[in-house]
């Protein structure tokens, strides 16, 4: 978020798509995946697009959920006053000031969007708040991970 006189400029949003369509400006993590969510049983759920399988992986309930229809996170930030996000390095459960949150649990706690690695693979997952660690969906399962990134507002003044 920009702090521009005495207004703001918020620097993302989620734009629907579908069947691994995505924006020029979605937020790219590397290896051709994307930063999306879903909703699945009521619950909207962060995790990641793969283009190229025309999908929207996120976790559940321990398993990886499939879906076709899905949001992209887009970076909409007025290019004048650069990019308003980073990641930030966390663990155990813990999530910086200004995390970015893409969904609400059905325990009414947030999930703040996450990336890590499973076997070497960049994932986009959830930070489930009140978990000790992070999910990512691969392999067909939920994958716990201590160790991850946050998606953060990056708060700046002009």
């Amino acid at each position: 978020m920009a702090k521009v006189g005495k207004s703001v400029q918020i620097p993302l949003s989620w734009i629907p798509q579908s069947h691994g369509k995505y924006p020029e400006n979605a937020i790219s993590v590397g290896d051709g995946v994307f930063v999306a969510r879903s909703r699945f049983l009521n619950e909207m759920l962060p995790g990641k697009l793969v283009p190229k399988e025309g999908k929207c992986y996120c976790s559940h309930g321990g398993e990886e959920i499939e879906l076709t229809e899905y949001e992209v996170l887009c970076d909409t930030s007025l290019h004048e006053l650069g990019k308003g996000y980073e990641w930030v390095k966390s663990s155990g459960g813990e999530y910086p000031k200004h995390a970015v949150i893409a969904g609400i649990g059905s325990d009414g706690k947030p999930l703040y969007i996450a990336k890590g690695y499973v076997e070497s693979n960049v994932c986009v997952g959830k930070l489930h708040e009140g978990h000790v660690c992070a999910y990512m969906p691969w392999g067909r399962r939920e994958n716990p991970i201590s160790d991850y990134e946050v998606l953060v507002w990056k708060k700046r003044k002009n």
